[in-house]
Parts: structure tokens; C-alpha cells; sequence
């Protein structure tokens, strides 16, 4: 029984059902409902697909999904409002499942491998600064430096330590 309601709550199975229902409505819809039943059930494929990605094999993420990406679409074409809170909403949404070609877990990831470069060169700049001056240079997490700290520890052969701030 649950694995027949997993295929039903696939994107694939999402998509069958939204067909058949569609085939028995078309013949007493107009073209612009038909057109806007046509994105809703894409918008509602792509939710579902994005759901399926999250967690594998459980029915309730795809159906979630795919429930999100019909919000989304639906809140994307509010009309009026101002600020457009709600259609900023709509398109956030809609980008968060795939709909529109942007993928925040990539660019959350590209976000933070550019900041980690920039501190890893600021750090090194000043190590470099360290050791120009004759002292053994310690970053965040070495010695006792605190992981996050924004200095350098500089210990010098005479035993004096200079902190610079990288």
C-alpha cells in the first residue's frame, strides 16, 4: 500500500494524475485557464521534483513539493500590493524548486567558498608579515588562537608575541 502511494506521490505520478484531470476539464475551459492549469501543474512537476531531491522515497516531501511550487506560482502572479511583497515571494519560491534556473544551495556554496579564500589570503598575508618580521606565525586554530579570531599569533625567538589582526 505504501509503495503504490509513493509512485502516485512521485513527480512522475504528480505529473499522470494532473493529465487526467486536465483531459476531463479541457473541454469546458477556456485557453487562459487552460494555459494557467498547464504552469500550475509545471510549477507543481518541479516542486515535486525538488522535494524528491531533499529526501528520497518519502511521499510527504514530494507532496509537499509539489503543494509549494503551486504557492509559489499562485503568489508570483498576485497582482497589485507595495511593496510586491508576495510576488517576491512567489519567485523566491520558484527559484528555491528549480522553476527558474537558480540553485540556492550552489550559490549559498560559491558564496562561502569566495569568503573562505579571502580569509585564507588574509590570513596568509599576515603570517606573511610575521615572518618577514623573524617570528613563527599561528592562525585561527593553532596554538592557542581562537578558531574564529580575526588575529595571527606572532611568537618571536626571544619569546615576545605580537598579534596581528589579518
Amino acid at each position: 500500500m505504501k509503495q503504490k502511494a509513493i509512485s502516485v506521490w512521485s513527480p512522475e505520478g504528480i505529473l499522470a494524475t494532473g493529465r487526467e484531470g486536465l483531459a476531463r476539464v479541457t473541454g469546458s475551459t477556456s485557453l487562459q485557464e487552460f494555459v494557467e492549469s498547464s504552469i500550475l501543474l509545471g510549477c507543481a512537476y518541479f516542486g515535486a521534483k525538488a522535494g524528491q531531491k531533499l529526501t528520497p522515497g518519502h511521499a510527504e516531501a514530494v507532496f509537499g513539493g509539489a503543494l509549494t511550487g503551486m504557492v509559489g506560482y499562485k503568489l508570483a502572479t498576485t497582482m497589485g500590493g507595495t511593496p510586491p511583497a508576495a510576488q517576491i515571494a512567489g519567485l523566491g519560491i520558484l527559484a528555491s524548486i528549480g522553476v527558474i534556473d537558480w540553485n540556492p544551495l550552489e550559490a549559498i556554496q560559491e558564496f562561502e567558498g569566495k569568503v573562505q579564500m579571502q580569509r585564507d589570503s588574509a590570513i596568509d598575508t599576515a603570517c606573511k608579515e610575521c615572518k618577514r618580521q623573524g617570528g613563527i606565525c599561528y592562525g585561527p586554530g593553532q596554538d592557542d588562537v581562537a578558531p574564529r579570531s580575526p588575529f595571527v599569533k606572532c611568537v618571536f625567538h626571544d619569546g615576545s608575541v605580537k598579534w596581528i589582526k589579518w
